[in-house]
């Protein structure tokens, strides 16, 4: 059984849909197939026109702009339907990437793309690749519309938005094209929405200006609406049917004042320490910000507890707050404490947790090695090692070699290293120096025994052995033979 599905339509303006009817190629051998579809009542979908091509080769995905639909046509190329009039399609051109035949097969074109700003159209084929075309299907003596303007800016001060929409390329026959406006992200009190129809006679190639009421930038905050044009009559295209119109204040770009990190692990005898706050996404302008610690940061942590950051217009260097811890020898415990950034400009790094480490009841780390190995020269080893520290502090780890032939060790401040055995036989020394955050310090030694390996002497069969015998007896035989050849050939 034949699997079938629809492929991607396009909508035009007028609330009216087209789709692309594959079934009727595949399973019942018709000609490429564009049926029209009403949805301005989107309950009650109505057919109102099928467009057949002249060919059986298969439609795909097809988008509509302005008064054309543009189809991926498989072995037909690219196909261009007028339909200023949706309720009578017209092929107005088509470019064939597949002119070794039009059968409905998956070969040729499977894609098209007519959005560029530059208005060329790019056609994906599956077997030849990327064309990039120039649609010539618009160059006709009625002309094109389009708004002059693919962006509008319009200025802080004005109350109403200025649109040209011009007709260039031909001017014979009367046109004419509606517009009408998209909110965006305005409201209805941020502007007064327009549309209506425009004419133009026949010769007739001036410029429309359309005017549209916005409210300033005092009562509207960077507003965007947009206004298109669709419907066009009288045989003329549309190269550009669509503009955005901005309005309303801008806002300065000042960014945001974040911390570099969220949590920070000060050992109590360290002396100074530093917090670090970072100006992001933006520098227009000035900008401020306060931060504090808590209230009783100050039995522990000395300096400038609380104050306010400042960058000027431009400045983006990180702000460096430097404190000093208070090292109190008779509390002994960890103490922790809140750093606070406060102000209307604050990234998503707004608080800081201080905990600050005591050094008075700090406990070393242990280390647990196996102390003597032994190795051959010349083998590869590898030594692991368990380290665990009662306070649960970060360690750091440090192999140095004492004694005995050089080598090199691999991985030195991890807990498994490897190393190449020497040469020679003799012992290597080793220590290992595990260093907690707060400064207490544990050591182990590691001898490792390199030995020669044991080597084995092979063993040689004696000659009144079965295998010597036996080998006698195979030349015996090879001079007998060969005599016997001999006689043969001089008989």
């Amino acid at each position: 059984m034949q699997s079938t599905f629809i492929p991607a339509g396009g909508v035009k303006m007028v609330n009216i849909s087209l789709f692309m009817m594959k079934l009727m190629r595949l399973s019942h051998g018709f000609n490429t197939t564009v049926r029209v579809f009403d949805v301005s009542v989107l309950t009650n979908p109505k057919l109102v026109k099928e467009w057949q091509g002249p060919t059986p080769a298969i439609d795909h995905n097809g988008f509509v702009k302005g008064n054309r639909y543009y189809m991926s046509n498989y072995q037909r190329g690219l196909t261009i339907l007028d339909i200023s009039d949706p309720t009578s399609p017209q092929q107005v051109g088509f470019f064939d990437t597949y002119p070794n035949s039009d059968d409905a097969q998956f070969n040729g074109a499977w894609g098209t793309y007519p959005y560029l700003p530059s208005g060329l159209i790019l056609v994906s084929d599956i077997n030849s690749g990327l064309y990039v075309l120039r649609d010539n299907t618009k160059d006709n003596p009625a002309g094109s519309i389009a708004v002059s303007e693919q962006v509008i800016q319009v200025d802080q001060t004005a109350t109403q938005a200025t649109i040209d929409i011009q007709r260039i390329q031909g001017s014979i026959g009367a046109i004419s094209v509606d517009y009408d406006v998209l909110s965006g992200n305005a409201t209805s009190g941020d502007f007064t929405p327009i549309s209506g129809t425009l004419t133009w006679d026949s010769n007739d190639s001036n410029s429309k200006t359309l005017t549209m009421p916005i409210q300033t930038a005092s009562t509207a905050f960077n507003k965007s609406v947009f206004l298109r044009l669709h419907n066009v009559k009288g045989g003329a295209t549309i190269s550009n049917h669509i503009t955005r119109i901005n309005f309303g204040e801008q806002p300065s770009k000042s960014g945001y004042a974040d911390l570099h990190t969220t949590a920070l692990r000060v050992v109590e005898n360290l002396g100074t320490f530093t917090i670090e706050v970072k100006r992001i996404n933006g520098s227009e302008g000035d900008l401020t910000v306060q931060y504090a610690f808590d209230g009783v940061a100050a039995d522990a942590i000395s300096g400038e507890l609380s104050g306010e950051l400042h960058w000027q217009d431009g400045e983006t260097a990180n702000k460096i707050l430097a404190f000093q811890t208070i090292d109190n020898a008779t509390t002994n415990e960890d103490k922790r404490y809140q750093f606070t950034l406060s102000g209307s400009a604050l990234g998503t790094n707004q608080q800081l947790s201080v905990q600050i480490l005591d050094d008075e009841s700090n406990v070393a780390p242990e280390i647990y090695l196996t102390q003597t190995v032994e190795v051959n020269t010349r083998q590869v080893i590898q030594v692991s090692v368990n380290v665990t520290d009662a306070n649960n502090d970060a360690v750091t780890l440090n192999w140095t070699q004492t004694a005995g032939t050089p080598v090199t060790i691999n991985n030195p401040t991890s807990a498994s290293i490897n190393f190449q055995a020497p040469d020679t036989a003799g012992e290597l020394h080793f220590l290992l120096r595990a260093t907690d955050e707060r400064g207490k310090s544990t050591e182990q030694t590691l001898t490792v025994k390199v030995t020669e390996p044991a080597t084995t002497t092979p063993t040689t069969s004696p000659q009144n052995s079965s295998g010597g015998s036996l080998y006698y007896v195979l030349v015996l035989l090879v001079v007998s033979v060969n005599r016997r050849m001999r006689s043969t050939l001089y008989t």
